[in-house]
């Protein structure tokens, strides 16, 4: 009768859960890597959104934080002869190394991120200012071409159209003052976009635009001077305000249809240039 058989113990000692580690670690980075993205756009963009997933990307960063802290402590107690320290050590530094440098990758980003998305919301707030100024500035404008271009063949007439024009021009020329300041805010945050193709692309015509509105606010001050001109004819005779036209209001005149001119060479690059001003080019006769 032959001898009781025992089996055999297995030696064969289970492997370190490295691959699990890498894995659980990478997805730690990713959670931990969007919080930072997230906490740094924040910083431009406002809390509200960061609220909204802030619980997301806590059950995230907390679930494989967790994952990640049982692979590492199975890897210890599998590995726990002295000899496997310097192992353990090199692989730690490699991942916080890692690590680290994927969360300042991701810090840039997010600034990067919001930053971008702030200039965006800013020209977006702008374009509705604009918007908003164009039901007033338009009718005004119309007024005040219309009162500008009246024929006056008396002086009393011209006495009479400078007092009408007066008031308007006070409208239009808040009405420009109000369109630059918001123009001049569109151009300086395209400036920040312009690496950005779509971006970049609106900006001549922005620059037009504003070159435009300059012209008028510069016509339109020839035209106040006009105005005040015109309101001292009344006090005098006849013949003085014969000599009084001839000497002050006609070189105003003169820089009225200058400045006129120089409007529309603006405008005639522009149309060869390619850019879309449909209504601006109309308004002047160009085709």
């Amino acid at each position: 009768m032959g001898l009781p058989t025992q089996p055999i113990p297995n030696s064969v000692t289970k492997p370190a859960p490295y691959g699990m580690l890498k894995v659980s670690l990478i997805l730690l980075t990713i959670a931990v890597a969007w919080a930072v993205i997230v906490i740094a756009s924040a910083a431009q963009l406002g809390t509200d959104w960061l609220k909204r997933i802030s619980g997301l990307l806590l059950l995230a960063t907390i679930g494989t934080g967790y994952w990640a802290k049982r692979m590492w402590s199975e890897i210890l107690r599998i590995e726990a002869e002295p000899t496997f320290r310097r192992k353990h050590r090199l692989f730690a530094s490699k991942a916080m190394i890692a690590i680290c440098a994927v969360l300042l990758l991701a810090a840039e980003e997010g600034i990067r991120v919001g930053t971008h998305v702030h200039h965006v919301k800013k020209i977006e707030a702008l374009t509705e200012q604009l918007e908003a100024l164009a039901p007033k500035s338009v009718p005004t404008k119309q007024q005040f071409v219309q009162i500008a271009r009246q024929a006056t063949p008396t002086m009393a007439e011209y006495i009479h159209r400078c007092s009408k024009l007066e008031p308007v021009l006070n409208d239009y020329e808040s009405n420009l003052r109000d369109g630059d300041r918001l123009l001049g805010q569109v151009l300086e945050e395209l400036q920040h976009l312009k690496a950005d193709r779509g971006y970049a692309a609106i900006i001549p015509m922005y620059t037009v635009i504003q070159n435009i509105t300059r012209k008028d606010l510069e016509s339109a001050r020839a035209f106040r001077k006009e105005v005040d001109y015109g309101k001292q004819l009344a006090a005098l005779t006849p013949d003085d305000q014969v000599r009084f036209y001839k000497t002050n209001i006609l070189p105003v005149k003169s820089d009225e249809k200058r400045i006129a001119n120089e409007e529309i060479d603006i405008l005639k690059d522009a149309k060869a240039h390619g850019i879309a001003l449909g209504d601006l080019y109309r308004e002047v006769g160009i085709q």
